[in-house]
């Protein structure tokens, strides 16, 4: 199957956030900033990550030399059951869920900036495909991941959840823009800021959010004082996969109780969780699940639901999904009534729409009926957002790092990348490289990745050229630095060593 049948398939409010991958938006740069990343995190991980890792790279179609073509991991991923959607930036948490309950994976197409090579806080194919790809490869795993997003597309969010989603979603934004202003982005972190602070209590669907950060995004696996990485925030840092094993980070046995610990998407974090396996996350996402409202039901599901303020669906005991914001309820001995709702209603069973009310309003229960279930969202998702646009959100476009700035520059790239995949004489590629090194100390006196690459390239053709030196000790220089470079420069300089 292809993506344009399986984008054919999906509910058609999935549907608005599958974008377009287009390879052409990829600069020589990005490329090879794709390319330092994997070999450091190769040559790291083999020692450091789970044992699939490395087998998982190669499964699903991700090769070192370029960035993926998301058409090809689709294909790849499919031998595991799996599928594969290009986005673009940041889609909301329940959107990303509802497609993880279906077995598909969202990855973000736009690639990072050369300045952020080490992390980004924004979604970019790297932390997707490099980073949550591999890994399904495992089927306990990916037999979690898919588990998780049929649970969490159950869980009540809050109103609080969606602003504070905005809130970060504009804050990685603007950290990712080559044209951002300090001064846009403290006004975006004082925004994300306000909106922390507004939140009243921990919801479920931040309950779940919590796990998936502690787990599929940053955690630890096997033993408590060895373990390997495995998740896809650590696996896409290439500064954080390293700094995670040190002392200073804390190791935690995994537990249920990982829903209590918060997060910052902003700085690294202290403490991590340690599965013994992946048999364990299925576990304690079960647990989890046993405390939910989606399972619970009755008079507490529905004190949830009000307190949330958001669309929320209450299950009968006759089948009947009822669907709406809840404003309030009638209860007398524990038996629920009446169900006020406001703004649209919409009755379904099986997930099915049956009727919409644009009105809501007060919706009585028949006599002895009991409410068994309570979850997050509309019965039928499809119908109910597509009327009411609930859950939209503006969508972004997928973008270029290519600027006028650094186009010359890229086709000193492009050049280099040549060289590496022709065989010529080793006088054509000296002289060739020769001429590249010298408009670089010319014109781009802080490039330090081209740089890197002629001297890699000096190293495997065997060259001796005046400017090698001088190179490695420029690097060498940086890497010495605290700058944000320094240690992916020395890492990739022990590789050449």
């Amino acid at each position: 199957m292809t993506l344009a049948s399986l984008k054919k398939e999906v509910p058609s409010y999935l549907r608005a956030y599958i974008s377009e991958q287009d390879p052409s938006l990829y600069t020589p740069i990005d490329h090879a900033g794709w390319r330092f990343i994997l070999k450091i995190s190769r040559a790291h991980f083999a020692r450091h990550a789970h044992r699939i890792y490395l087998d998982g790279l190669e499964k699903t179609g991700i090769s070192l030399e370029h960035i993926p073509l998301i058409e090809e991991m689709d294909q790849k991923l499919q031998r595991f059951g799996w599928r594969a959607v290009p986005v673009c930036g940041f889609i909301p948490p329940l959107v990303f869920m509802e497609f993880l309950s279906r077995g598909i994976l969202p990855i973000a197409c736009d690639m990072r900036a050369i300045e952020h090579l080490s992390y980004t806080p924004a979604p970019d194919i790297v932390h997707e495909s490099a980073g949550h790809a591999p890994i399904i490869a495992d089927p306990d795993y990916a037999r979690y991941l898919r588990e998780y997003g049929e649970i969490s597309r159950k869980a009540i969010h809050s109103r609080e959840d969606w602003n504070l989603y905005l809130a970060i979603r504009d804050l990685s934004d603007i950290k990712e823009d080559p044209g951002t202003t300090p001064g846009r982005i403290k006004d975006s972190q004082a925004r994300l800021d306000a909106a922390v602070a507004r939140i009243g209590y921990v919801s479920e669907a931040a309950q779940l959010s919590r796990m998936l950060w502690w787990t599929a995004e940053y955690g630890l696996i096997g033993d408590l004082e060895n373990p390997k990485i495995y998740g896809a925030g650590l696996l896409s840092s290439l500064s954080e996969s390293y700094d995670c094993l040190g002392k200073n980070v804390k190791k935690i046995p995994l537990s249920i109780s990982c829903v209590e610990t918060g997060y910052d998407i902003t700085r690294p974090q202290p403490q991590l969780f340690v599965a013994r396996d992946f048999g364990q996350l299925i576990a304690v996402l079960r647990e989890l699940a046993e405390t939910m409202a989606f399972r619970i039901g009755g008079l507490e599901g529905l004190r949830r639901a009000k307190k949330a303020g958001t669309v929320t669906t209450a299950v009968l005991d006759s089948g009947l999904q009822i669907s709406g914001v809840i404003e309030s309820f009638a209860a007398e001995d524990k038996t629920v009534s009446a169900i006020r709702f406001s703004g649209p209603m919409q009755l379904a069973r099986d997930d099915r729409e049956i009727e919409f009310r644009p009105m809501g309003g007060a919706f009585p229960l028949p006599p002895g009926a009991a409410v068994v279930s309570v979850f997050g969202g509309a019965a039928d998702r499809d119908r109910y957002f597509t009327r009411t646009e609930t859950d939209s959100t503006p969508l972004g476009k997928p973008k270029t790092n290519l600027t006028p700035a650094n186009r010359r520059l890229n086709e000193l790239y492009a050049k280099v990348r040549e060289f590496r995949a022709e065989k010529t004489s080793k006088s054509l590629i000296e002289a060739a490289l020769s001429e590249i090194h010298r408009e670089l100390e010319r014109d781009y006196p802080e490039d330090w990745l081209l740089r890197y690459e002629l001297l890699e390239l000096c190293y495997v053709h065997g060259l001796d050229v005046p400017w090698q030196k001088t190179v490695f000790m420029q690097l060498e220089r940086i890497s010495g630095t605290h700058s944000p470079k320094a240690d992916i420069i020395r890492r990739g300089l022990e590789l050449l060593s």
